[in-house]
């Protein structure tokens, strides 16, 4: 993965994790032709805090139980 020459385009990303298929391994892993290399990167609180308050306006109030 490393000859890809992704951490040169992007320096930003040299410490990300990198995978294959949805299983993470080391950068000197060696792809085959049509290996779907993918970037693990962190979620930021703020991302959470935003998705957290998108998801609140869809949340139903939830109704007091009825004695019977």
């Amino acid at each position: 993965m490393n000859a890809s020459g992704l951490f040169a385009l992007h320096p930003k990303l040299q410490g990300a994790k990198l995978g294959v298929w949805g299983q993470v391994l080391p950068p000197a892993t060696v792809v085959q032709p049509h290996d779907r290399i993918e970037v693990y990167l962190p979620v930021l609180p703020a991302a959470v805090q935003a998705h957290r308050a998108h998801l609140q306006k869809f949340k139903k109030p939830m109704k007091a139980p009825s004695d019977a």
